[in-house]
C-alpha cells in the first residue's frame, strides 16, 4: 500500500505541475482578449462565448436617433463601463459638421477613430473613407432632390 501511495503521490505531483503550467499559459493567452478576438481561427460562435464569459449585464441608458449609450457590467466585478454606439445619422452629422468647419478628411478620420467609431464594414477610418462617405451622402441627397 505504501508503494502504491508513493506512485499515486508522484502522479498527483506531476499532474499538478502540468496543470499549473497549463493554467499559466492559459492566463497569458486569456489576458490578451483582443488577440483571441481577432485571431483568424476565432469564429463568430467563439466571440459570442467570449462575450458571455466577460459580460454580466448590458443596459441601454439612452436611446437616440444619433447614438445609443450602453452600460456594460463586467463579470469579473470591474467597474461598469459606459459606451456610446454611434448610429449612421450621428456619424453623418459629426462628419458633416467637421467638414463644414474646414476640417480635413484625415483629421476627421483621426477624430472618428479616437471616438471608437468604425466604418460600416468595421474598419478604422482613413481620409479616403471619409471622403467617400461624404460623396455618397451628397449623392444620395442629389438623388432624393430629383
Amino acid at each position: 500500500m505504501a508503494a502504491l501511495d508513493e506512485v499515486n503521490e508522484a502522479k498527483r505531483q506531476r499532474a499538478m505541475q502540468e496543470n499549473i503550467a497549463t493554467l499559466i499559459e492559459a492566463e497569458a493567452v486569456a489576458s490578451d482578449v483582443d488577440c483571441i478576438w481577432n485571431a483568424s481561427t476565432t469564429q463568430l460562435r467563439d466571440r459570442k462565448e467570449l462575450i458571455r464569459i466577460l459580460v454580466r449585464t448590458v443596459i441601454i441608458e439612452e436611446w437616440g436617433t444619433e447614438r445609443v449609450r450602453i452600460r456594460i457590467g463586467w463579470a469579473d466585478g470591474a467597474p461598469d463601463q459606459l459606451v456610446d454606439v454611434w448610429l449612421p445619422a450621428g456619424i453623418a452629422r459629426l462628419v458633416g459638421e467637421a467638414r463644414e468647419e474646414g476640417t480635413s478628411f484625415a483629421e476627421i478620420a483621426v477624430t472618428l477613430n479616437e471616438m471608437g467609431i468604425r466604418t460600416q464594414k468595421g474598419r478604422v477610418w482613413a481620409a479616403k473613407e471619409v471622403q467617400q462617405f461624404l460623396w455618397r451622402r451628397s449623392r444620395r441627397a442629389q438623388l432624393a432632390a430629383s
